[in-house]
């Protein structure tokens, strides 16, 4: 397993700067999606799952995608 510092040598500023966004966007998400259905408590559970995790998976595989679109080290396609 990789330990944080050898992550973080191997981001570029660009890849830094989407892994924060995604973090803000993350938590907005998860603090959205608990305010809005804490005022009913009987359903608070379901309804949660039922949009964060779509809008976390979401959120990971735009990131992700950026990410890779960012790296430097990557091999460029043949034309």
């Amino acid at each position: 397993m990789r330990g944080a510092r050898e992550v973080s040598e191997r981001l570029n500023t660009r890849q830094r700067i989407v892994v924060l966004a995604m973090d803000a966007a993350l938590l907005a998400e998860l603090t959205g999606t608990i305010y809005v259905f804490s005022g009913n408590p009987d359903t608070m559970t379901a309804n949660f799952i039922k949009y964060f995790l779509p809008m976390l998976l979401v959120t990971v595989f735009v990131a992700r995608r950026f990410i890779r679109l960012f790296d430097d080290n990557r091999p460029e396609k043949a034309a």
